[in-house]
């Protein structure tokens, strides 16, 4: 009888209606075998029979029972390791008791080793001294067994943070393109089975990719606009789990979310380095903020850049994604170009590849926080916040602050492709809406903002609302509060305009409405060149369908009651085309010129300027006609003192009149021809200075609304002298009016 070299356990998994399992190792008795079925011990002869007692190739274990699908058979040797054999002096020594005797002895071995091969055991090689007893019970009662960092020997453990691992799911999404086939995760995975990957939610076998490094390789290229999820297990301490491990479902809600997208909805540039001390270069810090989330939070602090910040984000197959920078407050939060910043823009919110790529970056939004670009260096152009190639912006609660000289240099500037975007409570000094094209910068609304001087160039349907604009003239480029050039549909609305120069500068643009405002200019003021120069309420040029209703127009200064220098209400160029031009309900206070070229009248077809609806207090307003063309005509009729012409219909009419006047009585006296509907006096020209000797030549336009049956006069009056009438005056007096059609 031999015993055969095996490992004395077997397990199987049944099949529906099985009952007999095979045992392969010997048992010398039925007790000697233990069977389980699903981990239950099951009884010899109630449950189970045993045969092939004493095989040494084992036997059966049949089932009283049939076994259901699934259950697990365990059978293993447990025999007595006791001794049954006795031998005696002189008694019989037989071989089957010795045989049986010894056949006991290696099937104990075998059990034992069986027992001890699924023990902890020191491996031969480790030192002599090493020593694998655990810790006795009261040491050892709740803890966990850890091994000793030197020794290596057991010992019990109160869990401290990093002892034993746990797994957790990182999860990293991408959009397949059609033609990429390698994909770089955010961490090795180790292996294929440390990962699960989903394309539009659909599971892809192992087969289809494989994985090296942190690059995850697929066979073929994921289909365009895909939406990829790679799942990759990562083995963690259990008392540092990452974020992507904790996860929690908002109340209310029936979707799982987990903290590290959480901290990704919004993120501080302090938790990728920045300082904000104000000395610290926090440009990289916040570049890789601006990476890494949609939302940007920029704690109180002063954060110094070197060069220019992007925010630009993903591109999602159709747009570039936007970000949202937000401080604590301009008060509390700045952003400051260094000391020697060359960069031509400190913040450019937009696609910066819009000129090649042309596709717009949506969705982007700069507020709270002071923008400091008074360090810029690049004189040619210094941009504080620039937008280009967007779409759907917010800018709010900025100061933004600079040198403001020269002309080139712009705090904000909305440029080429921006369109819908809100401009709300910002301030700075230099402020331009503008594009190369007429249309590319379009749907552009301020509300609450200031700034020393507006430019909008090629602007279509931009609207300021409560707009506060107040600064001197600082060189021939700012000459002007308010500059619209090329545009169309533009408001300037309840806003306040306060300095000297020109109040509003309007050339080429259709469909410009002033409503609402205060404007306050100085009689006149002193270039740079040391030149004075009238201010100016409205310059118009080649403009059309310009609305101005509801304003209050103030001189710093009223004039005297003899004209003296003071601020002009229109002045328009010398070639100038204007059509649709109507100044309604709108309040002048102190002496002022309207003033215009003949050309205006005589150039444009179907033009409409309308003075009469005006509110003037008691200064006198003066048309001015430069270079006047000789009018000819005999409208009118003299009646006494004027000439008059009574009107056959109601309409608007164009009123024309040149005069030469003969000496006058007394060197102080001025001379003065004006336009008077029904005897209110509408216009006024005067000769500039006292003569008292010569001929002086007068000459006037202006469009008044009459009704019908009203009556227009003409006259001349003269300081020291009666009036006269234009009939009396020296030879080459002419006068014309004209019907140009209702407004």
């Amino acid at each position: 009888m031999t015993v055969i070299d095996n490992t004395p356990r077997d397990q199987y998994t049944a099949t529906s209606g099985q009952t007999v399992f095979p045992y392969t190792f010997e048992i010398s008795a039925s007790g000697d075998i233990v069977v389980l079925k699903n981990g239950a011990i099951l009884s010899e002869g109630g449950q189970y029979a045993v045969s092939g007692v004493g095989s040494d190739s084992g036997g059966n274990i049949t089932l009283v029972t049939n076994a259901t699908a699934g259950d697990v058979i365990t059978l293993y040797r447990d025999m007595a390791l006791d001794r049954l054999t006795s031998y005696t002096n002189g008694g019989d020594f037989l071989a089957a008791d010795v045989n049986n005797d010894f056949d006991r002895l290696w099937l104990a071995l075998q059990q034992n080793t069986g027992t001890s091969n699924r023990a902890l055991v020191a491996p031969n090689t480790d030192p002599l001294d090493i020593n694998m007893t655990i810790p006795d019970k009261d040491a050892r009662r709740s803890k966990f067994l850890k091994f000793n960092s030197v020794t290596g020997n057991p010992e019990a453990s109160n869990f401290p943070a990093g002892d034993f691992a746990a797994s957790g799911m990182n999860i990293y999404d991408f959009t397949g393109d059609g033609a990429t086939v390698n994909y770089t995760l955010g961490m090795e995975p180790g292996g294929d089975n440390n990962t699960q990957i989903y394309i539009d939610g659909v599971y892809q076998q192992k087969i289809n990719y494989s994985v090296f490094g942190a690059i995850v390789t697929f066979s073929t290229a994921p289909p365009n606009l895909s939406s990829i999820e790679v799942m990759v297990i990562e083995a963690l301490p259990v008392g540092s789990a990452s974020a992507p491990q904790v996860t929690f479902t908002q109340a209310g809600s029936t979707y799982g979310s987990n903290v590290q997208r959480k901290l990704e909805e919004t993120v501080s540039v302090k938790d990728f380095g920045a300082v904000g001390d104000g000395v610290t270069d926090d440009t990289a810090a916040i570049q890789a903020a601006i990476a890494a989330s949609e939302s940007i939070y920029f704690p109180p602090g002063n954060y110094v850049i070197t060069n220019t910040i992007y925010t630009r984000g993903e591109f999602d197959g159709i747009w570039w994604r936007g970000k949202r920078l937000f401080g604590a407050g301009p008060e509390s939060t700045t952003i400051t170009a260094a000391v020697g910043f060359t960069d031509s823009v400190m913040i450019h919110i937009g696609n910066k590849d819009y000129l090649t790529d042309s596709k717009y970056c949506i969705k982007n939004e700069l507020s709270g926080m002071t923008i400091n670009n008074y360090n810029m260096l690049n004189t040619t152009s210094d941009v504080g916040v620039l937008t280009f190639g967007t779409y759907d912006n917010r800018l709010s609660d900025l100061a933004i602050i600079s040198l403001a000289y020269p002309f080139t240099r712009w705090d904000l500037a909305i440029d080429k492709g921006t369109y819908t975007t809100i401009v709300d409570n910002v301030h700075c000094q230099n402020l331009q809406v503008a594009s190369a094209t007429v249309g590319d910068v379009t749907t552009i609304s301020f509300y609450g903002c200031s700034a020393t001087f507006v430019n909008v160039v090629n602007g279509v349907a931009i609207n300021f609302d409560h707009l506060t604009v107040q600064g001197t003239y600082s060189g021939v480029y700012q000459q002007n509060r308010i500059q619209i050039s090329n545009s169309v549909n533009v408001a300037f609305l309840n806003g306040d305009i306060e300095g000297d120069g020109v109040a509003f500068n309007i050339a080429g643009s259709v469909g410009v409405e002033i409503t609402g405002n205060n404007v306050a200019m100085p009689g006149s003021y002193t270039t740079l060149g040391a030149v004075t120069e009238n201010s100016k309420w409205i310059v118009l040029d080649g403009c059309s369908q310009v609305r101005s209703q509801g304003n209050i127009f103030l001189n710093w200064v009223k004039g005297p009651s003899a004209p003296a220098p003071g601020t002009y209400l229109v002045e328009t160029g010398t070639n100038s085309k204007l059509d649709l031009i109507d100044f309604n309900g709108d309040t002048f206070t102190g002496a002022s010129y309207a003033r215009a070229d003949a050309q205006v009248l005589t150039d444009a077809a179907n033009v409409i300027i309308n003075y009469d609806s005006p509110i003037y207090d008691s200064g006198t307003y003066y048309l001015v006609s430069y270079a006047p063309s000789v009018f000819t005509g005999t409208n009118l009729v003299t009646t006494g003192a004027a000439w008059k012409f009574t009107c056959p219909i109601s309409g608007v009419y164009a009123v024309s009149a040149s005069a030469l006047i003969a000496a006058f009585a007394q060197a102080t006296d001025y001379a003065f021809i004006t336009i008077n509907v029904n005897g209110v006096e509408k216009f006024r020209m005067w000769n500039g200075s006292p003569v008292f000797s010569g001929i002086l030549s007068l000459a006037i336009q202006g469009s008044v609304y009459c009704d019908i049956d009203d009556y227009i006069d003409i006259r001349i009056t003269c300081d020291g002298a009666a009036e006269r009438s234009l009939s009396a005056a020296a030879t080459g007096n002419r006068v014309n009016i004209d019907y140009i059609g209702t407004f």
